[in-house]
């Protein structure tokens, strides 16, 4: 009886410690991703809340932008 009481609460404490690893891996993985993901694109040195049109970025490289790089956003 003793042996099956240490057993089970080997498991339990086990069990725990899955848990938390799985639960710091997965926070880990949170916070590396939205700060991946979650960075401003910015073009050059420009402030973050300045609008950046497609005519400032051709005149910035002396060349014409395809219609495909126009971001109005």
């Amino acid at each position: 009886m003793f042996v099956r009481q240490t057993l089970q609460s080997c498991l339990y404490v086990m069990r725990n410690v899955m848990l938390a690893g799985l639960a710091a891996v997965t926070t880990i993985f949170v916070v590396w991703s939205m700060s991946t993901f979650a960075k401003p694109k910015l073009v050059g040195k420009a402030d973050a809340s300045a609008t950046i049109w497609p005519h400032e970025i051709m005149k910035q490289h002396g060349r014409n932008l395809l219609v495909e790089y126009w971001d109005p956003f």
